[in-house]
């Protein structure tokens, strides 16, 4: 005996007509004509036309169903590595973390807590971390007077601006500084501009040396030199010298096969007012220097030594490069009585090799034209950092003694502080000019009846260039 069992069915037309509350399990099949039978199952409570419906025959979704993951496909904790799973602290933060679903619109919170176009573009071009430069240095050179040289302060050989900043920075310090140091003769003492030529050195190879140098000078030169900023053009030609030689990459001395000198140069032997052991000079209208830089020139910034002799004179020398002329007038830094320096910086040239052509156009004095060195500074993203303390003003100045046309003044710092100022800005955001101003004239940052800082003062001092040194946003590594 055979029996065939038939569902409740119809057409969606009289299932919509009757809508049955089919009883719990009570299974009913929907049949259309052309169209996938539906098979739905009652539970007793909800009209036949709102079941979930299981539809068979339809090609599309059985196709999905045999690439669906199956149960028998998920593995179990013990298939898998015990710590690819969460732990139960884990499965907890995911539990209270915010879900996309919780996240509001613009419209639902207020508009100021947005950031306007204007700030979202700044923050698109800000420097992300992951993108900061690294400054490669494995000491902190340090250049000065005695504010930077390691004096005892406060009975504390510890307590000086550069070793506060290396300790900063986590560098070793290398001091080169000397108490006293007029910067811009050449009996200025050990650290003055003879002294930085000199202990500066560079391979003849077109290669960043990077590395932070720390520099403070100027006070005692206005002692010699005189309180106001036209009194400072020896100074000023100085320090351009001194700051030039510390972002120096490459440096050529004058008798190296890059330089050609035509006409009627003699040269002198001398370590105490040059770089090098020698020095050129000239006092005849065209004559000329001829650098050739070799093919692997990287092309940027060349910068010309002069020396300007004792008697005050100079030259003007001039060049043409990349259809752009150059003058510089050395006799604009000459000081009566004293061997100064000067430096021609001439910007763009050219990569590769090529001759470039200086030449004496005019000279004063009976030297002239004393040429001393070229060297190449590297561009502001390779180039070293210098850090260039400007002078807080002391309490007093009467320990500078009455020297003509010093001693300093209030207006005098002030003078030289806006030179200091104006030099950094020659050059680029390598080159800082710190302030350190909030420390002026404070009794609590300086030696009393002395015109020194005290460790409080020199402390502030190394904190403000560290500061500086933060916001370029450079890390300082090896």
């Amino acid at each position: 005996m055979s029996f065939r069992f038939q569902f409740r069915r119809g057409t969606t037309a009289e299932r919509d007509a009757s809508n049955p509350i089919l009883a719990a399990g009570e299974p009913a099949v929907v049949l259309d004509s052309g169209q996938p039978a539906e098979l739905v199952l009652g539970d007793g409570v909800t009209a036949m036309a709102d079941l979930r419906a299981a539809v068979w025959d339809d090609d599309a979704r059985l196709a999905l169903a045999d690439t669906a993951t199956q149960p028998g496909d998920l593995g179990t904790a013990a298939a898998a590595d015990v710590g690819d799973f969460a732990t139960a602290a884990q499965g907890t933060l995911a539990d209270s973390a915010t879900q996309p679903g919780d996240l509001g619109t613009a419209a639902a919170a207020d508009a100021e807590d947005f950031a306007t176009a204007e700030q979202g573009a700044k923050a698109d071009t800000a420097v992300q971390p992951a993108r900061l430069a690294t400054l490669r240095a494995s000491s902190l050179q340090a250049w000065g007077h005695s504010y930077i040289d390691n004096v005892v302060v406060d009975g504390r050989p510890d307590a000086s601006i550069a070793l506060y900043l290396a300790d900063t920075l986590g560098l070793p310090l290398v001091n080169h500084s000397a108490g006293g140091t007029t910067l811009f003769t050449h009996v200025g003492g050990a650290a003055a501009w003879p002294g930085i030529l000199q202990g500066v050195t560079r391979p003849n190879r077109f290669v960043s040396p990077g590395g932070i140098t720390l520099a403070m000078y100027g006070v005692n030169d206005l002692n010699f030199l005189g309180n106001g900023v036209g009194d400072l053009g020896a100074f000023r030609s100085a320090l351009t010298a001194a700051v030039s030689r510390f972002r120096a990459g490459a440096i050529f001395e004058n008798d190296d096969a890059t330089v050609t000198l035509t006409g009627s140069w003699g040269t002198n032997s001398a370590t105490t007012q040059n770089s090098g052991s020698s020095y050129s000079y000239s006092t005849t209208v065209g004559d000329t220097i001829t650098i050739t830089t070799p093919a692997d020139f990287p092309g940027g910034t060349i910068a010309l030594g002069f020396v300007q002799w004792s008697d005050g004179g100079g030259a003007l020398i001039q060049t043409t490069i990349g259809g752009v002329e150059h003058s510089f007038n050395t006799a604009s830094f000459a000081e009566a009585g004293f061997y100064t320096c000067s430096v021609m910086r001439v910007p763009n040239v050219p990569a590769g090799a090529a001759s470039h052509v200086f030449t004496v156009a005019a000279v004063t004095g009976g030297i002239g034209a004393v040429f001393d060195y070229w060297q190449w500074e590297p561009d502001e993203a390779d180039a070293p950092l210098v850090v260039l303390l400007r002078q807080p003003q002391p309490l007093d100045y009467t320990a500078y003694g009455a020297i003509a046309p010093g001693p300093p003044t209030d207006a005098g710092v002030d003078a030289l502080n806006a030179t200091i100022s104006a030099i950094a800005q020659e050059f680029d955001g390598r080159v800082l000019a710190v302030d350190t101003s909030i420390i002026n004239k404070d009794p609590t940052c300086w030696i009393a009846g002395n015109v020194h800082p005290n460790s409080k003062g020199h402390r502030i001092m190394a904190e403000l260039a560290s500061a500086a040194i933060a916001a370029t946003g450079l890390r300082v590594g090896p």
